[in-house]
């Protein structure tokens, strides 16, 4: 699917209701004022306003403090813990995913200073930064079936876990998954040189496309890639296990709940059981945001009016609109499960601001054991 058309239809945002030159025999109209298109320019606008310039700016300005917060937190439980390592991770291209997706959206406050300045802005960044936003969308994505993976095999074989699932295994998942994603993602930004020209309609400088060699040689490749490997292969195959590995978690966690009401012995501890539902959580809200994603690929090629400058041009960009809200969600939501499902979690992040940590420590003194030793908060419940 080749994102970059979507640039030019969304540069240019205006509610032209004029058509094409009409023929003798059918009048061909321009693909935004296509009147069997069910999202007319004007509401196709107000989806934008709304969506890409309101809601998706919002929760990238939250998201992105937020996941600072969480790489501090782990960095301070220590990165050689498994989960913390993978939630780490995850921060990290969240974070990025989310900076890229802000300055993407940038030209929605130029526009209202200048619209050529806007338009110019916006297209540049759509063949440098828009593919980078997929990159690191994809690369959380994975990351999170990497902790279903490894909360499904600790819960369901606590001990094989212990032995077969090295630390270092997780470190060279993780890496490999960072070095794929970007290496399909990097020549995207080798595909089209920009072409300064002066505007006779606006007698203003515009910038154009100009397609590299690199592009016209390798088009259908780097297509094959970001679809078919990426959006129709890697995502839904990650999207099924995620849910298939959530599922046998989920159940496991539940028989064990019953074990210790039983008074049997059980295999998952109440702060292992805590820490699973919390990943699961995490792992349900990163399938719902990447529905929206998978399924326009598919409907691309079910449908194939429904794409760029076809039969509903407006409908697919509104349909981007709310991938855009599902990506900025999805990199935005964990710190908020952290704080509210982990206990370790607001621990940690309020012993790291200093007013908070001398009322916790004042706090944690006033419970004594018997042999005289205070409670810390290292001491405090794991989830």
């Amino acid at each position: 699917m080749d994102h970059t058309h979507n640039v030019t239809s969304d540069a240019d945002i205006h509610d032209d209701v004029s058509h094409a030159p009409q023929t003798s025999q059918a009048p061909v109209f321009l693909p935004w004022d296509n009147p069997n298109n069910v999202i007319n320019p004007h509401q196709r606008y107000i989806a934008f306003i709304v969506m890409e310039c309101g809601i998706s700016q919002l929760l990238c300005w939250l998201g992105i403090p937020g996941n600072v917060l969480n790489m501090i937190v782990f960095v301070k439980q220590s990165l050689r813990d498994r989960i913390n390592f993978l939630l780490f991770s995850l921060a990290v291209s969240d974070t990025i995913a989310l900076i890229i997706l802000l300055a993407f959206k940038a030209p929605c406050y130029l526009q209202q200073i200048d619209q050529i300045v806007s338009q110019n802005v916006y297209l540049i960044m759509s063949v440098t930064v828009f593919f980078a936003a997929y990159t690191f969308s994809g690369i959380s994505q994975i990351l999170v079936a990497i902790i279903s993976v490894d909360r499904c095999i600790s819960v369901t074989f606590p001990l094989a876990a212990n032995r077969f699932v090295k630390f270092s295994y997780i470190v060279i998942a993780v890496s490999l998954t960072y070095v794929f994603f970007i290496g399909v993602y990097l020549p995207h930004f080798f595909r089209y040189d920009f072409v300064w020209s002066n505007d006779p309609s606006s007698n203003r400088t515009v910038v154009f496309l100009n397609p590299t060699s690199f592009e016209m040689k390798n088009h259908d490749l780097l297509i094959f890639l970001s679809r078919e490997v990426n959006l129709l292969t890697i995502k839904p195959t990650g999207t099924v296990l995620v849910v298939t590995c959530s599922v046998i978690t989920s159940v496991q966690v539940r028989r064990a709940r019953q074990a210790r009401k039983d008074m049997t012995q059980s295999k998952i501890t109440s702060s292992e059981a805590k820490i699973t539902r919390m990943l699961l959580f995490v792992s349900v809200v990163s399938v719902a945001c990447v529905i929206p994603e998978i399924a326009l690929a598919f409907a691309n090629i079910i449908v194939p009016e429904f794409d760029h400058y076809k039969t509903y041009h407006n409908l697919l960009l509104v349909v981007y609109y709310i991938i855009f809200v599902a990506l900025s969600v999805n990199s935005s939501a964990n710190f908020l499960i952290y704080f509210v499902m982990s206990s370790k979690f607001r621990a940690t992040l309020i012993a790291l601001i200093p007013a908070c940590g001398k009322c916790l420590k004042r706090q944690t003194t006033r419970y004594e054991h018997g042999d005289g030793n205070t409670v810390s908060t290292s001491a405090l419940p794991s989830v």
